[in-house]
């Protein structure tokens, strides 16, 4: 039997959790890293100029649009509220002009930030990391542009055939030779220059390095992870090849023992299980016990409130993960 190919995302959750890279390898979202979203009022940042620049002039009609509408409105409110007209008649026509009062400030919100941002991608002065990194060093978006790195998305994943190992980063930076591949981590992950970068992050960085060597013969002296809600990022040096490997040997190892029956072995620290959304106690449901009825596993367990909870990771390895949630709802205790 051939060597089933692996997904970067894969081995980057089994160096978080073993359980939880075996879950990722049976999913059908292939998908290694978060795609872009189209900018709204509750926008990430927007990394490209040229659409920064479209959202603004977008903005900028919007704004101008809803502000003619607005101090017609209010125009009308006052001539009718002055000309004796019953008080109903000035009532019904401040509703649609405040609706339009609020879209303009909408919009004045929009056209902002989004003036502020354009304001940091011009003003941006050329910076990027030595070749020679050694320790993790602090990052901005627009700079490493300014440096003259052109941001390429890939719309399909790099692979290797002779390790069967697949996968695409956000980005790459492109300069010269240099491939630098980009991944971005959740807002959460960085608070007031304090940044949290885990083996896992380091481990997918290394493997994207990897690809990139393999398929375009790419130098990658370093890499970039951005965070989520800023133009603020690091950047790491990378891990030897020889890691990646390793973790790879150790993640099909993993496949086989479970295509031989044999148990998965426990998370080795069990608070990697507290916010893990795997481990996530969801109530049983209808559609649930259909399932089971129709022969699939589901691993549930009563709580002191009467219902049966399961969570997928429970379901797939009988046990109940020590989440937050589960250890809140009495579902499980600590040791």
């Amino acid at each position: 039997m051939g060597v089933s190919r692996v997904r970067v995302r894969t081995l980057g959750e089994f160096v978080f959790c073993p359980r939880a890279g075996l879950l990722s390898h049976a999913s059908a979202d292939e998908d290694d890293e978060p795609t872009d979203e189209r900018m709204n009022l509750n926008f990430l940042p927007e990394y490209s100029l040229a659409l920064i620049e479209e959202q603004l002039a977008a903005q900028l009609r919007r704004l101008t649009g809803w502000a003619a509408w607005a101090a017609g409105g209010l125009f009308l409110v006052v001539v009718a509220a002055s000309s004796g007209l019953p008080p109903v008649v000035p009532l019904a026509l401040a509703v649609p002009a405040v609706l339009c009062l609020w879209k303009t400030m909408q919009a004045l919100a929009a056209v902002t930030t989004l003036a502020d941002r354009r304001r940091e991608a011009l003003s941006a002065k050329p910076t990027e990391p030595p070749t020679d990194l050694t320790d993790d060093t602090p990052v901005r978006w627009w700079e490493l542009l300014k440096a003259g790195f052109e941001s390429v998305p890939y719309l399909e994943p790099l692979c290797d055939e002779e390790l069967a190992f697949a996968g695409k980063p956000w980005r790459v930076l492109k300069k010269g030779s240099l491939r630098i591949p980009v991944i971005r981590l959740p807002a959460d992950n960085y608070h007031a220059g304090r940044y949290w970068v885990y083996e896992q992050h380091r481990v997918r960085l290394a493997a994207y390095a990897l690809l990139l060597a393999a398929c375009e013969d790419g130098r990658t002296p370093y890499a970039v992870v951005l965070f989520g809600g800023s133009y603020a990022g690091v950047a790491v040096p990378v891990l030897p090849a020889a890691t990646v490997i390793a973790k790879l040997d150790e993640l099909r190892r993993g496949l086989d023992l479970e295509r031989m029956g044999l148990p998965t072995p426990f998370p080795s620290n069990p608070r990697v299980c507290s916010g893990c959304p795997l481990g996530r106690p969801r109530v049983m449901t209808a559609a649930d016990r259909n399932e089971v009825a129709l022969g699939r596993k589901r691993h549930a367990v009563t709580g002191p409130d009467g219902r049966e909870y399961h969570c997928e990771c429970g379901d797939r390895f009988a046990w109940t993960p020590p989440h937050d949630d589960a250890v809140r709802r009495r579902l499980v205790r600590l040791a």
